[in-house]
């Protein structure tokens, strides 16, 4: 039920402010909801076939790459010009929309090389 999140931020963008900010809520919940988040053991085990704070967490961790192009995508670099930095949905969504973006991030655990680096970009991008 997570995994469709990312997308519909990246195509609603900022034409449904309530549905994004219900779909980051959604997130924000479900990183609180993680082993990171609430101490539990992250070497635990669930039983097959339930969804524990482990499972969403392995769920969240799995979802960062896709969680990246919402701040940032970088561009490959064509013919020698240097590759272009788009800003993402997130930095298009109002002030306290973005803010809660950035409040997901804090709950995810530790952050990805891919989610990282597209933070990096839509910081330096201005």
């Amino acid at each position: 039920w997570l995994q469709p999140l990312p997308r519909l931020l990246w195509e609603l963008s900022n034409s449904s402010p309530d549905t994004s900010g219900l779909a980051l809520r959604m997130l924000l919940d479900a990183a609180r909801f993680s082993t990171r988040s609430n101490g539990a053991d992250p070497d635990a085990s669930v039983p097959q076939g339930q969804e524990g704070p482990a499972a969403v967490e392995a769920c969240l961790s799995q979802m960062q790459p896709q969680l990246a192009p919402l701040f940032s995508l970088q561009l490959p670099v064509t013919k020698g010009v240097r590759g272009t930095v788009v800003a993402g949905a997130v930095t298009k969504l109002d002030l306290p929309l973005q803010e809660l973006a950035v409040d997901v991030l804090h709950h995810l655990g530790p952050l990805q090389r891919p989610l990282l680096s597209a933070l990096v970009c839509a910081v330096q991008s201005g």
